[in-house]
This record gives structure tokens, C-alpha cells and sequence, in this order.
């Protein structure tokens, strides 16, 4: 067994000290322990820190951008920040570590007043769910059991289930949202149009079963988790509605008859 096999190392995000197996290691970046050029970052600080990221994501002309891109509308607070954690803890190295990568986005949340994502509630065991999901699912009240969250309809998974209603979150890129993707672009090894035509033949399959569908968009529930709208976009059975909670749905729909 190599001498690196019997190594142990502590996370700069967690403080987990765990064994090298279950680090994720950076093809390149910071000086690690034994003076290479590869830094273990563990699979839960990796996370935090990819939630911190996606959490600040916005909808700049028709693409998904970070704040660390500069056409993000508060790029210049994500600057002041990277930069004073920088000269706070005398780094010049090229990649901010993953430690000071945490305080800078923490300060960037605190001076946007908005909320942080829920460390503990994070997904960090490689199953499908995604982290915006079950902050989404969190906020509409579906409770966080097996009889509620990842629940089996019959060939299919859905993300949520209150009663006859089942929620579904799409993630814009693996789901190809509508709104930054044409139908005929190749995203995944698949058209475009392809992965809508897939979605819904899944969702009118649970449809059939006597099932209504909720779809929340990953970056509407971003702009309304951000403060950005007051009302959280949703697809009702097709139909689009802006809502505060789920029980709007039964108001509305009510309202028709």
C-alpha cells in the first residue's frame, strides 16, 4: 500500500477528518499536505460551496450566470468581498482556497439579505435529488420522509407528494429550461426537444394514475428564494401560476368554477 493510501486529512470547509478515499482531489489548484499540487476538498465541502454558488445564480439576457461573472448585476460586491478575504488572510495564491471561498459567499449573502442555503439539509450522499429541491420543497411545506420526498409512482421518482399532488423540481440544465434553451441545441449527448419530449411523457404518465403535477423551475425558485419576486412561479397541470404557498393552487382553481 503507498504511503498516500494511509494519509488522513481535514477539510478546510467542515473540519471533517476523513481518509483520503473520501476526498474529491483538484487536478490542480492549491499545495496540498505533501507539497504537491493537488488539494483534497471533501465531498460535503465541495458541496457547501457548490449550493453557496448556485444559490447566487441570476438570469443575465436569457443565460444563467454566477456573481463571479462580470455581467452579473452584483459582481462588484462579490469582488470586495473575494478581495478583502484575500487581503484578511494574506492570499495571493490563483484559486481562492475552499475555506475562504466559504467566508467570502457567506458576506456576499449577508450583504444581499439573502437567506443562506440550509448547510444541514444539503445532499451530499450522491442520490438524484439536487440541493435546490429540498429548499424549494422545505418552503412548500412537503415534509421531509419517505412517504413525502423521492417517492415512487410507478416506474417513476417524484421530488415531492402532498396527497394527490406531486411536485417536481427541474433543474434548468439537466432539464433544459425553456427560457436559455432552443429546441434543436445538444445539451447532455441529446436535442433539446428530445429531453422536453421525455419530461413529458414522464409527467402524463403520473398524470394518468390520477396524479396533478406541480413543476418549479430551479431558476424561478432562485428569483423568488433571492427576493427577487414576491410570488414563486409555478406549472400547475400545464398551467402557470404565481403563488406564496400551495394552498393558493386550490383558491385559484376553486375560482374557476
Amino acid at each position: 500500500m503507498s504511503k498516500i493510501a494511509q494519509e488522513y486529512y481535514t477539510c478546510h470547509v467542515t473540519g471533517e477528518h476523513l481518509h483520503y478515499t473520501h476526498f474529491v482531489l483538484a487536478a490542480k489548484g492549491w499545495p496540498a499536505i505533501d507539497g504537491t499540487r493537488r488539494h483534497p476538498i471533501s465531498k460535503v465541502g465541495k458541496t457547501i460551496n457548490q449550493s453557496l454558488i448556485n444559490g447566487l445564480r441570476m438570469n443575465v439576457t436569457g443565460k444563467l450566470v454566477a456573481i463571479s461573472h462580470p455581467t452579473h448585476p452584483h459582481h462588484e460586491v462579490y469582488k470586495k468581498h473575494i478581495n478583502a478575504v484575500r487581503k484578511e488572510h494574506n492570499y495571493t495564491s490563483p484559486w481562492l482556497r475552499v475555506d475562504l471561498t466559504k467566508i467570502a459567499y457567506t458576506r456576499i449573502y449577508e450583504e444581499l439579505n439573502i437567506f443562506l442555503p440550509n448547510f444541514d439539509k444539503l445532499n451530499t450522499k450522491g442520490s438524484r435529488k439536487s440541493n435546490g429541491s429540498d429548499s424549494c420543497l422545505d418552503y412548500l411545506k412537503v415534509p421531509n420522509n419517505r412517504h413525502h420526498r423521492e417517492v415512487k409512482i410507478g416506474k417513476y421518482f417524484v421530488d415531492g407528494l402532498l396527497e394527490n399532488t406531486a411536485i417536481e423540481y427541474f433543474g434548468d440544465y439537466f432539464h433544459a429550461n425553456p427560457s436559455f434553451y432552443e429546441p434543436d441545441q445538444r445539451l447532455l449527448g441529446s436535442i433539446v426537444k428530445d429531453k422536453w419530449e421525455k419530461d413529458r411523457m414522464r409527467l402524463d404518465k403520473i398524470k394518468e394514475k390520477g396524479y396533478n403535477i406541480v413543476k418549479v423551475w430551479e431558476n424561478d425558485w432562485n428569483n423568488f428564494a433571492q427576493s427577487k419576486t414576491d410570488k414563486l412561479r409555478i406549472e400547475y397541470n400545464d398551467q402557470e401560476y404565481y403563488i406564496r404557498e400551495l394552498t393558493d393552487i386550490i383558491v385559484a382553481e376553486s375560482g374557476k368554477k
